[in-house]
């Protein structure tokens, strides 16, 4: 937390495999670690919904801690995949932040009080009912990739497919539109949009851009400049 003057860890080890986080388990008082390739960001922009797989949760340990410390939880929620109740870390701690906008699912165990399975589209839309706001995810590799898939079609409009699939091929045309909030799909690139720009709450002019694939899964508004978004 940036009030303290130590930096925490929370690593979770497996005694059954052999690997680093399994060798921390013989760390004693004042070892000392040599760490390189550390890579990864993740920073609190605004309320949310947060989804985690496994150790994927440790992230948002320090937010959460952070923003019970400044009373600010508010209407932040998690959404925690696991296998089993045993693999969730932080259990009670997190439940006494979040009460009921702590969400847990659990793939391998069938347990009372716990969804069972894995985050699907119709278990996204059941728990999240804004999908405009912020969303941060980490896990796993594969489960991050399932869910990004998901999200990327939750928040397509549709009138865009189809103004999409009226064009002719190498038609370069601005396609005009409201639908800032809008993520863009893959059907979406290569095709120029027209979009409407915001200067101080009010519309503006348009913004004529080409999608290349690099915006996948982007929402629409946050790539054209304007007094309140910046590409």
């Amino acid at each position: 937390m940036p009030i303290n003057d130590y930096l925490e860890f929370t690593i979770k080890t497996y005694p059954s495999h052999e690997g680093v986080t399994n060798e921390l388990l013989k760390l004693k008082k004042d070892d000392e670690l040599i760490l390189h390739e550390v890579f990864g960001a993740i920073s609190y922009k605004s309320e949310g919904v947060f989804i985690a797989g496994g150790a994927g949760v440790t992230p948002f340990i320090s937010i959460f801690r952070y923003l019970r410390s400044k009373d600010a939880i508010g209407g932040n929620k998690i959404i925690y995949a696991n296998k089993t109740r045993d693999d969730i870390i932080l259990k009670y701690e997190f439940q006494y932040f979040l009460g009921k906008n702590f969400i847990n699912i659990l793939s391998d165990e069938s347990a009372e009080g716990y969804a069972y399975g894995f985050i699907t589209e119709n278990f996204l839309k059941e728990h999240i009912n804004d999908f405009n706001k912020n969303i941060y995810l980490c896990g796993p590799p594969p489960m991050m990739d399932a869910v990004e898939k998901i999200l990327s079609g939750l928040n397509v409009d549709e009138r865009l497919i189809k103004k999409v699939k009226d064009k002719k091929p190498g038609d370069r045309t601005p396609i005009k539109t409201w639908s800032r909030a809008s993520i863009i799909s893959p059907e979406m690139i290569g095709f120029t949009f027209g979009v409407w720009l915001l200067s101080g709450g009010k519309i503006g002019n348009w913004q004529s851009l080409i999608l290349n694939p690099l915006l996948i899964s982007v929402v629409l508004g946050l790539i054209v400049s304007t007094s309140d978004f910046a590409f």
